[in-house]
Formats: C-alpha cells, structure tokens, sequence
C-alpha cells in the first residue's frame, strides 16, 4: 500500500506527474506512453500515482487542461502587443495558432481524439473575442468561429508543396481580416 504524502508532497508529485506528462504525451502521443514510464520519471510506485490520478487517461486531460490554459494565456499579451497594429493582430495569432498545432500535433491527432475523447489544444476563441473587446476592438466572428478558423488554419503546413495552404492562408488574409476586427 502507498504511504501517505505531506500536503507539500503531494503538490510536488502532482506537479511533476503533470510535467512529465506533458513531456511523454507531447513528444509520443497517448498511446505509447505507459503508467510505468509516467511513475518511473515521477520517482513514485505505481500504487501511489493512483492517489493522484484515477488513471491515465485523467492525467491526460489535466495535461491538455494545462496547455490550453498555458495557450490561452498568451493571447491577451499577444493581441495587447499588436493593439497598435491592428493588422497584424490576425498573423500574430494565426502564427500563435500555426505553433500550437505543431508543437502538440500528436495531443491533436486524430488517434489520440479518438483514444481520450479530449478536446484538441487550440486558441480559445472567447479569449479571443473577450481579448479583442476589453481593448475596443469589434470582432464580427462568434467564439466557435474563430476558434475553428485559427484552427484550420494553424494546421496548414507551409513547406514547398504545400501549395493549397498557402492559398487558403491568402484566401482568408484577403478575405477574412476586414471582417474579423475593427476599431
């Protein structure tokens, strides 16, 4: 049976359980990673990382939970960077969104969605909007639209052949940035 832990300990283990999920789920996806490769990295028995988590799916969504928020977070510092350019509120996060879905593209595949049933790590699109609205600028998208449009675009891949990215990233540049914010 797992010892018990001091309050201190238990933050410390969570926090390093969370961390090295991070870690193992970003760089191999949830699939392969194991409870035994999470426990050995957290220095903990395998009985003791059930005190923290029921299991490892649950550690998964905490993980996904942290790095949305941790995504979230930079998008009112992002946009209050741009407020003077205007302009490029919409690159800025259109690259905030491109780096995202790299970063955490096996958190986001279709395997794992399927696997966990967790919502994919993006840019919130009520941060957004609420973001655009606190500095005064109107935003005509809903939330879910702009959420679903950096998305997409954020996984547009922009190598030599990837000619139909690039298009749709003109498209909605051209498109799309006069209806998305306004002074």
């Amino acid at each position: 049976m797992p010892r018990k832990f001091t309050t201190a300990e238990q933050e410390l283990i969570s926090g390093k359980l969370v961390t090295e999920g991070i870690d193992l789920f970003t760089a191999s996806g949830y699939a392969h990673v194991t409870v035994d490769e999470l426990v050995e990295r957290a220095g903990i028995s395998k009985g003791a990382f059930y005190l923290f988590f029921d299991s490892k799916l649950s550690l998964y969504w905490e993980v996904v939970r942290i790095i949305s928020e941790r995504v979230d977070e930079q998008v009112p510092e992002l946009i209050d960077q741009e407020r003077k350019h205007p302009d490029r509120i919409f690159l800025s996060l259109i690259e905030l969104s491109h780096d995202v879905q790299q970063r955490y593209a096996l958190l986001n595949s279709t395997e794992t969605a399927l696997l966990t049933g967790t919502p994919q790590v993006r840019i919130s699109g009520k941060t957004v909007v609420n973001t655009l609205k606190s500095i005064g600028v109107a935003c005509d998208f809903t939330p879910a639209a702009v959420e679903q449009l950096l998305a997409a675009v954020g996984r547009v891949s922009f190598g030599e052949t990837e000619t139909e990215g690039e298009r749709l990233l003109n498209e909605v540049l051209d498109t799309g940035f006069s209806a998305f914010i306004r002074y």
